[in-house]
């Protein structure tokens, strides 16, 4: 195989005890390797909609993938109140490819 370096010359070469070793090591750790996988099947990334806290005219304003809105108020005829930005209160969720997760939930 050519020449060792130092580690491979302290460590020795792969023999019937690294090999149970490494198969035990690999035994304890198959479980845990499930558990920390479901994250991707319990927390999948989920597109969202914010519906407009504040409803103008009856109108339902839809915000893709935000937090927070922009909220402008019509006072009079030439008049706006602004609010800044306002946290959203509802949010609809995609559920075309995940029907609940513990993001929806």
């Amino acid at each position: 195989y050519g020449p060792l370096d130092a580690i491979q010359e302290a460590m020795g070469v792969m023999g019937p005890w690294q090999i149970i070793i490494t198969i035990a090591l690999s035994l304890v750790n198959f479980p845990v390797a499930w558990h920390q996988l479901s994250i991707v099947f319990l927390a999948p990334p989920t597109n969202f909609t914010c519906i407009d806290p504040l409803p103008i005219n009856n109108a339902t304003m839809r915000y893709d993938s935000q937090c927070y809105v922009n909220s402008t108020l019509k006072i009079g005829n030439n008049e706006t109140d602004t609010f800044g930005d306002v946290e959203c209160s509802k949010f609809e969720y995609d559920t075309s490819v995940f029907k609940s997760s513990i993001i929806t939930e």
